[in-house]
């Protein structure tokens, strides 16, 4: 029967701990970090500074049923965001804003807009092409 685990407390201020294929965690003062056997960082948490920061290399992956992120700011910057859900729902309070040289929707059955007020603006013209077209 194995005895029940200890808790790991700090003597000093750096301890180190390294896997047999020489991944490592290190503790600095209020801060620990993890490298992988080539020495790149992965994680460190800064407990002073009250910061996480993760570098997965190559392949970052965060899997579970349910994945929650809570933050008055997110910026997200990537070459291409590729997005598949079988539903997507938004709220939001504010504006709702899209920059982009080139916007397309491709939708299989039904487009539908709602709104109190529509306004549709074209530098140059504008086409509705459809077997009936109905306004009013």
């Amino acid at each position: 029967m194995d005895a029940p685990a200890q808790p790991l407390h700090v003597v000093s201020a750096a301890t180190s701990l390294t896997t047999p294929a020489g991944a490592e965690v290190t503790v600095v003062d209020d801060a620990v970090s993890i490298r992988d056997q080539e020495g790149r960082l992965l994680l460190r948490y800064d407990a002073e500074a009250g910061t996480v920061v993760i570098d997965g290399g190559a392949h970052l992956q965060l899997s579970g049923r349910r994945v929650s992120i809570e933050t008055d700011e997110l910026n997200v910057r990537a070459g291409r965001i590729v997005e598949r859900s079988r539903d997507v729902f938004r709220t939001v309070e504010g504006i709702l804003e899209t920059r982009a040289h080139r916007a397309r929707t491709v939708v299989s059955r039904l487009l539908e807009f709602s709104a109190r007020r529509t306004s549709v603006v074209s530098e140059e013209e504008t086409h509705i092409d459809g077997k009936r077209v109905l306004l009013g």
